[in-house]
């Protein structure tokens, strides 16, 4: 049985779930070679998203598979469904099929009470040592954009780009009063260069000490987020290393693609994350 190439799963982009290894099926399963299941997940219409073509979301697995997609739990089946208060679990790996599976993920507005803001941050190189730039977004607990904003740094390493992605959008956030606030990057390296408050380099040492002051008036708390839920911050950094952008949007300013993953986050829409 033919499968289509692997293809990573993004948002704007060929959106498809497929097999690590090419599986090799015993003659008492001919009835799983034949079916495939085809789940789309299209984002629900609200009334405030507009149009959003191209952003339907196609997963091909096989039929004996679908028994791992209840382990998701009866309201997130792929196709939505209320959003629970954690990455949910699919499975490992369905030794029959050859299909791995890893959790469902998800932008998480911040909580409403008291009223916190959410800072997403991404760095970007391109070639690492290449053109760099930083980006960041922030929404409040409705997933309204109070500002995005991006940071031209010329050439760079994708550890400046990270840190400084995250210390410039915690400065504007001190700037614009967006306080508490849940600062979420997709990079572990940054986290562990915040934990232990040493690097070696004074380019990346000064970002991480004023990373910690402003952690402190902020109120910030800083996490990890996965990268398929972290889409927003992801194009716009893309954006400032590959054209060299350095400015500020506003809520009115945000068009197009980023309009429409701001649209299916806002909507709790799932990414599926394998490994």
């Amino acid at each position: 049985m033919a499968y289509p190439k692997e293809r990573c799963s993004r948002v704007g982009e060929e959106l498809l779930a497929i097999p690590e290894a090419r599986p090799t099926y015993p003659h008492s399963s001919r009835a799983i070679q034949s079916t495939i299941i085809t789940l789309s997940i299209f984002p629900i219409g609200n009334g405030h998203c507009g149009s959003l073509p191209n952003y339907a979301r196609t997963t091909y697995i096989p039929a004996s598979s679908g028994r791992l997609l209840q382990q998701v739990g009866e309201k997130e089946r792929i196709l939505g469904g209320k959003p629970s208060t954690q990455a949910s679990k699919c499975s490992q790996t369905n030794w029959e099929t050859g299909f791995r599976f890893g959790s469902i993920v998800r932008w998480r507005a911040p909580s409403p009470s008291p009223s916190w803001f959410k800072l997403n941050t991404d760095g970007s190189s391109l070639g690492n040592l290449g053109l760099a730039g930083a980006a960041g977004i922030i929404r409040d607990s409705a997933g309204y954009v109070h500002l995005a904003y991006q940071f031209a740094l010329g050439t760079g390493t994708s550890v400046l780009a990270e840190l400084t992605a995250a210390w410039w959008g915690m400065e504007l956030a001190l700037t614009h009063v967006l306080a508490p606030l849940v600062v979420e990057v997709d990079a572990t390296t940054v986290i562990s260069l915040l934990k232990s408050r040493a690097s070696g380099k004074w380019e990346v040492q000064h970002l991480i000490m004023r990373i910690v002051c402003l952690q402190q008036l902020l109120v910030a708390d800083v996490q990890h987020v996965f990268r398929e839920a972290n889409g927003a911050a992801d194009h716009l950094a893309k954006g400032a290393a590959s054209l060299q952008l350095t400015r500020v949007l506003h809520h009115d300013d945000i068009t197009g693609v980023l309009r429409g993953i701001l649209c299916l986050d806002r909507q709790g829409v799932p990414h599926l994350r394998r490994g």
